[in-house]
């Protein structure tokens, strides 16, 4: 299984970085800008903020806010935990469809040319049986 999730992975294009990841990549090399310098950046979107501002403002919350924003935040890491285990799980669960698949595939494979052999002696008998001299209806 761990050979076939290589060789689907090696068979998938790596997925293109889009406006929002370079965003946030450069948001989290330049903690210096200012928040409209970084709405200039994201085309219309919101300015994103690497983990150590986000780190900050907790510091400048009374302590049910930081509580409320960490409990928040853990939910929103269960979450992704859940979606990626799901995802792992879908995918374990198509390679074994595809292995299955290409098992039928070989199955039908191996019946094709058997009954083509079939056919082949078949076809030779019919030959033989007319060169005797009987005559077929």
């Amino acid at each position: 299984a761990a050979a076939a999730a290589a060789s689907a992975a090696s068979s998938v294009a790596p997925p293109s970085v889009g406006p929002s990841e370079t965003s946030l990549q450069n948001s989290s090399d330049e903690d210096d800008e200012s928040d409209s310098d970084s709405r200039s950046k994201g085309a219309g979107s919101a300015p994103l903020r690497s983990r150590s501002t986000a780190k900050r403002d907790i510091s400048g919350m009374d302590d049910q806010e930081a509580k409320k924003l960490e409990r928040k935040r853990l939910r929103n890491r269960q979450a992704a935990t859940k979606c990626r285990q799901k995802k792992l799980a879908r995918i374990s669960e198509l390679e074994q469809q595809v292995n299955q698949e290409r098992d039928h595939a070989k199955q039908l494979d191996y019946n094709l040319d058997q009954l083509r052999k079939q056919i082949r002696s078949l076809e030779q008998a019919i030959t033989m049986h007319a060169g005797t001299g009987c005559q077929m209806h």
